[in-house]
């Protein structure tokens, strides 16, 4: 067996502990045995209730948005060759906030439907930012990053500004660290279309991101048309980190975190490591839910500070070597 396969597959056994786990453990305790009921049998009984509207739908999202943000930095990265690129550090999820705050402040009765679409907007308005500031010194990694995480910053500060100037608009802090609490079968309807478009087609692009991660004149060389693959590729990010920000709010740190210890397993091109990136990226969410109820119990924290908390030494790291991180 190949060591790709291995690693696969006990990713994937790693997964089903977490899912298991996440179901099991909350505000009450459930077996293993009263899991697999109520997932085989609606028997309408408290537990059976509490599993099929409360726990599974919640771990579906985190699952979903872990996948998503994973293959969203990856593709950032491959495309920017940029070791610390994320849709955090490029601004990407900060743009997608404020779009869906401001839309939440000003038209508070608007159809929470379409916060896929909003999301969109926003993310498309945070990767044109810093594309602007950093134009033509696509190359200076440590620009694109500084360029990335100040316009994250500022996009967040004018956030937290509506948010001020509306009293009722407080409870969308919570929102703004990210957040799993509440979501429902009505969020996993939101996410799951354009999750599935996201993911297929990044996945089968794979082979196209690791020529263009090689540089441009070698993709040129290669034929592969530059300006579509980079118009599909962003499309991509917006999608993959514009949905999930519209449904989880702006959880961090999981696009810069999973492609790295991908690339670390299995080396060679994105065809070969693509599919462990986003198993690495719902392992990293579904694991960082089921501390998130831990650290503060009986009270639930939110997810995004689990993530940051193991994120933001990551990116301290990856700062510091990003060089040989890079070549890694």
């Amino acid at each position: 067996m190949k060591k790709e396969t291995i690693i696969i597959i006990a990713t994937v056994i790693i997964l089903m502990i977490g899912i298991f786990i996440n179901l099991s453990f909350a505000s009450s305790i459930m077996s293993f045995k009263t899991i697999v009921h109520a997932l085989l049998h609606n028997d309408h009984s408290k537990d059976t209730l509490i599993i099929r509207t409360v726990r599974l739908p919640r771990l579906l999202v985190a699952i979903m948005v872990g996948v998503s943000l994973a293959l969203a930095g990856a593709i950032m990265q491959g495309i920017t060759r940029n070791a610390l690129a994320s849709p955090q550090t490029f601004g990407i999820n900060a743009g997608a906030s404020l779009v869906l705050v401001a839309a939440l402040v000003f038209f508070p009765d608007y159809n929470g439907n379409q916060s896929a679409y909003i999301g969109f907007i926003g993310a498309i308005l945070g990767g044109v930012i810093v594309y602007t500031f950093i134009y033509g010194h696509e190359n200076n990694q440590v620009r694109l990053a500084l360029a990335g995480m100040t316009i994250h910053l500022l996009l967040s500060s004018v956030t937290e500004v509506l948010i001020l100037m509306n009293e009722n608009a407080t409870d969308i802090l919570y929102w703004l660290t990210g957040s799993l609490n509440g979501k429902d079968w009505d969020s996993v309807e939101v996410l799951l279309p354009w999750f599935v478009i996201g993911t297929i087609i990044t996945i089968m692009l794979a082979r196209h991101l690791t020529v263009i991660s090689l540089g441009d004149d070698l993709a040129t060389s290669l034929g592969v048309y530059k300006k579509v693959i980079y118009i599909v590729f962003g499309l991509m990010v917006i999608i993959l980190a514009g949905t999930s920000v519209s449904v989880a709010g702006p959880i961090g740190f999981v696009g810069l975190i999973a492609p790295h210890i991908s690339k670390r397993l299995i080396r060679g091109g994105y065809e070969r490591h693509i599919i462990l990136t986003a198993l690495i990226g719902a392992v990293l969410l579904v694991y960082s839910d089921a501390l998130s109820h831990i650290i503060a119990y009986p009270y639930e924290s939110p997810v995004g500070i689990v993530t940051a908390l193991i994120g933001g030494p990551f990116f301290l790291y990856l700062c510091k070597n990003g060089r040989s991180v890079q070549k890694g």
